[in-house]
């Protein structure tokens, strides 16, 4: 995920949180009739928006229903197509690919299972009267969600994709972010969600459609002409899946990519690492071990050269032991992960130097009287049982629901990774981040 995309999802967490109580008074959903979603006109409202992104969308509809609270049936109207729109799209997890925007506690937002039935018979009429591109692929994404049997859904919402990317790259509409390149995320998100539906509703070994081919060519060529390093590679991968480019050539423009890229005047290691990465696969795909290796030590290099984007030692040791950690899977190099460990040693000593302690004044008087209180008059024996029954172990499964508790309540902190230190800075444990 971009920055952008995580500044998106916590500006759109924010606004849900705030409103959920007001949510709460709302009456209970219903049917919304097809007859009821052409009285309100509900396309008028999104007509002069360029962006097909449906959280564009979702804000447009979102202050209609909160303006109609008891209006029915606008109210409805406005309020089910803020959930539709509001879907949380997570096209990396293609088994369960939207989810609730929001859960606080038992209570949560729409998911598409909330309209099967009748609801998603409704949407199966729906979507074809929709023009907007990007709406209409979410409503008929939904309607085969909620029912693998309706094929056409599936591949008119295929069409639909491939016309929300197409509108993006010829400029009929506006990209949900500034993107600091050519080729956006939103663009690969999009044209990825329509592989996915392409190949559920397909055979195995299916040849792409043509117009889903030529989407992935453009997005490919416009990345690599312009230098689009994070994008190429996911583009790439794409192409090189369904082998809609040669291995030669991909090995050519990635190997050509990633030397212009590390030119370039604000280059970025890890970026670039994963293109030679991606070259070394294309190598090793056509037997070619000598060009794989080579790519995989370049790409090795860019782990180093991360040391150098950071500012604190116990930071560079930790892209220095990376680095090792790969090069044992690299024939040949004991003598170069050795120089690398010594490097990586006085990195660690010097991290030493960076850490410091702090201290907060706490007052604890009332605490200690209590204390004191509790215990006051017991003899040694009855002291000594009530102070060993003051703390009783957790069970597995409490001590587990605690955890899970305190990924919802300190969810920005758990992202966090963390790691201890020995005294003469060797890491020696290490706590993963909550993902995303």
């Amino acid at each position: 995920m971009s920055d952008d995309d995580k500044i998106g999802v916590a500006a759109n967490k924010a606004a849900a949180e705030d409103e959920a109580e007001a949510k709460s008074s709302w009456p209970e959903p219903r049917l919304v009739t097809l007859d009821e979603f052409d009285a309100v006109d509900f396309q008028a409202p999104i007509a002069d928006i360029k962006k097909v992104e449906c959280h564009n969308l979702e804000t447009v509809y979102h202050r209609l229903s909160n303006e109609t609270v008891g209006q029915d049936p606008s109210f409805e109207v406005w309020r089910i197509l803020t959930g539709v729109c509001g879907l949380h799209f997570r096209v990396k997890d293609a088994g369960d690919t939207y989810g609730p925007q929001i859960v606080m506690g038992a209570r949560r937002s729409f998911i598409p299972a909330d309209w099967i039935g009748e609801q998603n018979e409704v949407f199966n009429v729906l979507y074809q009267k929709i023009t907007h591109p990007g709406l209409r692929a979410r409503f008929a994404d939904v309607v085969w969600v909620n029912d693998r049997r309706k094929g056409t859904a599936a591949r008119d919402a295929i069409e639909a994709y491939c016309d929300a990317v197409e509108g993006l790259r010829d400029g009929r509409f506006e990209k949900r972010f500034d993107y600091k390149t050519t080729v956006s995320n939103e663009e690969l998100d999009l044209i990825e969600r329509a592989i996915q539906i392409f190949t559920a509703i397909s055979k195995r070994g299916a040849a792409l459609p043509n117009r889903i081919v030529s989407n992935l060519t453009a997005l490919y060529e416009a990345a690599r002409d312009n230098l689009d390093v994070f994008p190429f590679e996911r583009v790439a991968r794409l192409c090189y899946r369904f082998d809609l480019l040669s291995d030669d050539q991909i090995a050519r423009d990635a190997e050509a990519l990633a030397v212009a890229a590390a030119s370039g005047p604000d280059p970025y290691p890890l970026a670039i690492k994963e293109i030679w990465d991606l070259a070394a696969a294309a190598h090793r795909h056509q037997d070619r071990p000598k060009d794989e290796r080579r790519c995989t030590l370049e790409g090795i290099e860019q782990t180093i050269k991360m040391a150098d984007h950071v500012g604190q030692a116990s930071a560079q040791a930790h892209w220095l032991r990376t680095a090792i950690s790969e090069l044992r899977k690299v024939s040949g190099t004991d003598e170069y992960r050795e120089q690398l460990r010594l490097q990586m040693r006085q990195l660690q000593e010097k991290a030493m130097d960076e850490m410091s302690s702090f201290s907060i004044p706490v007052d604890f008087t009332d605490q200690i009287t209590g204390t004191l209180e509790a215990f006051d008059g017991l003899t040694l024996p009855d002291a000594l049982k009530q102070f060993a029954t003051l703390a009783v172990p957790l069970s597995p499964d409490a001590l587990r629901q605690q955890a899970l508790d305190s990924l919802d309540h300190n969810s920005i902190a758990s992202m966090f990774a963390a790691v201890q230190h020995d005294a003469d800075g060797k890491i020696v444990g290490e706590v993963e981040g909550a993902p995303i």
